[in-house]
C-alpha cells in the first residue's frame, strides 16, 4: 500500500525535518512552560482572583494539550515503527504527570498569595504552622493538616514530574535514535530550520532536567 511505502522510505519521513512541529514545541516549551512565572509578574492578582485559574495555570494548560499532540506527531512522522498501545501509553502516562505537576503547582503558588514562604521546608513554614495549631484547637486530629501538604507536594515534586519528564526524553530519544539513517550525500546538511530550532529546544530540555536542581 501507498501508506507503507511512505512509511519505509526514510528519504521522505525520516530525514525530513518537520519544522511545523518543532517550532510548535519551541514556542510552547518556551512561553507556556518557561514563561508561566513570568506572565505570573504581569498579570494583576485581581484579574486571577484565589478561586480562578492564574495566567500560568492556563499556561500549563495549553502546555498539557499541545506537546502530547506533537509527541504523536514526532514519532508518526519518523522512520521508528514503535507500537501503538507503547506510543499511548507513553503520551498518557506523560499527560496524567503534567495534568498532576499543574494542580500541584497551582496550589503551591496559591499559597505563597497567602504567606506561604517557598524557600523554607513545608513543616517550618509559619503558615502551615499556624493553620495546623489552628485546626489543633478544634479537633485533636487538626494536626495532621500537615500530611494533606506533604500529599500535595508528592505529588507535584515526585510522582508528577517523574511522570511528566520519563516519557517525555523517552519519546525524544526514540526520536532522535530514528532520525540518523542512511541518506543520500545531498541529504546529509543539516537544514537550516534545525540548526536554529534544535538548539534552542535542548536548552529548554536543560533547563527542565535542572530547574529543581
Amino acid at each position: 500500500m501507498a501508506t507503507d511505502k511512505a512509511r519505509d522510505a526514510p528519504s521522505e519521513v525520516g530525514t525530513k525535518f518537520h519544522i511545523d512541529v518543532w517550532l510548535t514545541l519551541v514556542l510552547v516549551n518556551w512561553v507556556c512552560d518557561f514563561g508561566r512565572p513570568i506572565a505570573a509578574l504581569f498579570v494583576p492578582l485581581k484579574y486571577t482572583p484565589l478561586y480562578y485559574p492564574s495566567i500560568g495555570d492556563v499556561f500549563h494548560f495549553i502546555y498539557n494539550i499541545i506537546v502530547p499532540l506533537c509527541h504523536f506527531k514526532l514519532i508518526e512522522r519518523s522512520y521508528l515503527r514503535i507500537p501503538r498501545t507503547l506510543l499511548h501509553l507513553l503520551v498518557t502516562i506523560f499527560a496524567v504527570g503534567a495534568s498532576l505537576h499543574l494542580v500541584g503547582d497551582s496550589f503551591n503558588h496559591r499559597l505563597i498569595h497567602l504567606g506561604y514562604q517557598n524557600h523554607l521546608h513545608l513543616t517550618e513554614n509559619p503558615l502551615i504552622k499556624n493553620i495546623s495549631t489552628c485546626l489543633s484547637q478544634h479537633n485533636p486530629d487538626g494536626g495532621h493538616i500537615v500530611d494533606v501538604f506533604k500529599l500535595v507536594y508528592f505529588y507535584d515534586e515526585y510522582l508528577g514530574h517523574w511522570m511528566w519528564y520519563l516519557p517525555h526524553f523517552t519519546i525524544l530519544i526514540l526520536v532522535f535514535s530514528s532520525s540518523f539513517v542512511p541518506s543520500s550525500s545531498s541529504q546529509n546538511t543539516l537544514p537550516f530550520a534545525a540548526a536554529i530550532l534544535v538548539p534552542i529546544d535542548v536548552l529548554y530540555q536543560w533547563y527542565l532536567i535542572t530547574e529543581d536542581h
